[in-house]
């Protein structure tokens, strides 16, 4: 039961804050709104890498850059 629940823990997190974190992230870098679906499945698997990308976005918005930092 333990491995069981923490998979359980790392998909809970990753269904949430990796979500948050990953639609944070593609806005400030690319200016794009996907939807939540699909900001869910990217943030099930990318989540442990979407959180750090999102703090540094957000530090580097703290700092004044301008939305998106990629422009088309």
């Amino acid at each position: 039961m333990g491995k069981l629940g923490g998979c359980a823990l790392l998909l809970a997190f990753n269904l949430t804050i990796g979500t948050l974190c990953f639609d944070y992230a593609l806005f400030s870098v690319f200016g794009k709104e996907i939807p939540w679906y699909a900001d869910m499945i990217a943030g099930a698997f990318l989540g442990q890498f979407a959180l750090p990308v999102a703090v540094i976005c957000w530090i580097v918005r703290l700092c004044g850059v301008p939305v998106p930092f990629v422009s088309s």
